[in-house]
């Protein structure tokens, strides 16, 4: 199917219903439509590209009990709920796709493992840009950006386990940039968290996650905010500087660095406004240097 209009009707624009395999879309348009954009229900090997999704009163894209779908630059703006959504759909790809301006997240995946997600973009949705949601798991995330959204960049909730998020960037989101809660053993290496309205990075009651080489810079909370039951977490040689909190917060307690339950390994802090972190020894502090290079002799 290439080139077609779905607009204002009472239903969704497109649909793909049991069993609908090995089909091809490009460059579609569903505009305007009652329900949602484009459906896949039990619908494997599909591919979707260049297709737009706008202003639908439901989701722009979902799949639902989908698999092994590949979804290539398709646009989800102005959509009332969701922009792009997966619902026990598993092994899918998604590259190079936008979700703009939708009424809540950009990115969801609920109950859905082993897909991968690659050079996406979540701009001014309502929501969350990236939602990794209820045990899904195994999922890997590279190169998305998630910018000015009314909630985090990109979220890991209710038990969602192994998943691998590597170079995405958070910037301008309201309520932080990344945050795990309840998510255990997910690897975050060389993600980037700049100027969000609250933590970079969060995690609450997630165990054994590993954190290495982030960075969080100019957000509106502390860099690095760990609490709740969260532990055995790793943090190596991620960097925090110039947030308004602290550089690295934990209020855990246990055998771990400084007295946490967490191990802190070769952190940098500097120029956080309430200190380098809580407890003290979290971080190397380049604020506490104090050679000068003053020689009286």
């Amino acid at each position: 199917m290439e080139r077609n209009t779905a607009r204002g009707n009472t239903g969704r624009g497109f649909a793909l219903d049991l069993n609908s395999d090995a089909n091809v879309l490009v460059k579609n348009k569903a505009k305007e439509n009652g329900s949602d954009g484009f459906l896949l229900e039990g619908s494997d090997d599909n591919t979707l590209e260049r297709n737009e999704a706008r202003g639908n009163d439901g989701l722009g894209f979902f799949l639902d009990v989908s698999n092994d779908n590949v979804l290539v630059k398709n646009t989800a703006r102005e959509n009332g709920r969701l922009g792009f959504f997966l619902l026990d759909a598993d092994r899918n790809t998604l590259e190079k796709n936008k979700a703009r301006d939708n009424g809540r997240d950009g990115f969801v995946l609920d109950k859905s493992d082993m897909n991968t997600l690659e050079r996406n973009e979540a701009r001014g949705n309502g929501g969350d840009g990236f939602e990794i949601f209820d045990r899904a798991n195994f999922n890997m995330l590279v190169r998305n950006e998630a910018r000015g959204n009314a909630g985090r960049g990109f979220a890991l909730g209710l038990n969602s386990d192994d998943n691998v998020l590597v170079k995405n960037k958070a910037r301008e989101n309201g309520l932080g940039g990344f945050r795990l809660n309840r998510s255990d053993r997910n690897t975050l290496e060389k993600n980037e968290a700049t100027e969000n309205g609250l933590a970079g990075f969060r995690l609450d009651d997630s165990g054994d996650n590993t954190l290495e080489r982030n960075t969080a810079e100019e957000n509106g909370g502390d860099g690095f905010k760990t609490g709740g039951a969260s532990s055995l977490n790793t943090f190596t040689g991620n960097a925090s500087e110039e947030n308004d909190g602290f550089g690295y917060a934990d209020s855990t307690t246990d055998s771990g660095t400084a007295g946490t339950a967490n191990t802190y390994i070769a952190n940098t802090c500097e120029d956080n406004r309430a200190g380098p972190s809580d407890p003290l020894g979290l971080c190397d502090d380049d604020d506490d240097d104090d050679d000068d290079g003053d020689d009286d002799d």
